[in-house]
């Protein structure tokens, strides 16, 4: 199991020796501040963040929840004021100092995202607002900018198989359909070989003449929006 834990510098050996005793086998990471945290936890990918609750921790929280969404987080706090805020942020656990190893150690055993839940959704798509999509929590670079645009219109048709000269029409509205194929075929193989590079290649359906994407393979607040149906109406994808 590996741990991060956010601590101010002056209380980092007291917080690693608390979780050695929580969980001796564990591979445990230690950071004064939560941006560090963070960058660390998308190359790393570790199994909890232990943070403390605070104004500040939760924004950050509530921004990145809508990234990667199944990240385990516990957070400890100095009494119960953020408690209700926390748990609406799917939290794995909160405790009020002072903690002792037995009590993370009792959180670290019940955590709520398991190593392959916390896999199945390496690729984001955030459709409401700009569009952009993530991997892993970082955002994902395309050869072309208008990959991205490419992107975030099969998206919108949820699965359906573009013809390339829909796809064209879409793309470029006011020039002739075969005026941009060959750029269009570009923006064809940047998804495809950028995907697939990411270990994502079964977003992507690929037919003669065709594009579509799999909604299973990828999560995409639009379509949470379409199962929950409670989404701001009027919205839809942009990209700029």
């Amino acid at each position: 199991m590996q741990i991060l834990a956010v601590e101010r510098a002056a209380f980092a050996a007291d917080m690693e020796a608390l979780l050695q005793q929580a969980a001796p086998e564990a591979e445990i990471h230690i950071v004064s501040d939560l941006d560090t945290a963070m960058e660390l936890a998308r190359q790393q990918c570790p199994d909890v963040a232990v943070v403390s609750a605070d104004e500040h921790t939760l924004s950050t929280i509530e921004g990145l929840r809508k990234i990667t969404p199944n990240w385990n987080f516990i957070f400890l706090a100095d009494n119960d004021d953020f408690a209700g805020r926390a748990f609406r942020l799917h939290a794995s656990g909160y405790l009020v100092r002072p903690v002792t190893a037995e009590q993370i150690s009792e959180e670290l055993n019940c955590l709520r995202y398991g190593p392959e839940r916390r896999k199945e959704t390496r690729l984001f798509a955030r459709a409401f607002g700009n569009f952009e999509v993530y991997l892993d929590g970082a955002p994902m670079h395309f050869a072309y900018q208008k990959t991205k645009e490419l992107f975030a219109y099969l998206i919108d048709r949820n699965g359906a198989m573009c013809s390339m000269q829909e796809l064209s029409s879409v793309l470029w509205e006011n020039d002739p359909a075969d005026k941009h194929a060959s750029y269009l075929n570009n923006l064809r193989t940047d998804l495809r070989y950028t995907l697939s590079n990411s270990g994502c290649g079964d977003v992507l359906i690929v037919r003669r003449g065709q594009l579509g994407v799999n909604p299973d393979a990828f999560r995409c607040d639009y379509y949470d929006y379409l199962a929950a149906d409670d989404s701001p109406a009027g919205q839809r994808i942009k990209c700029r």
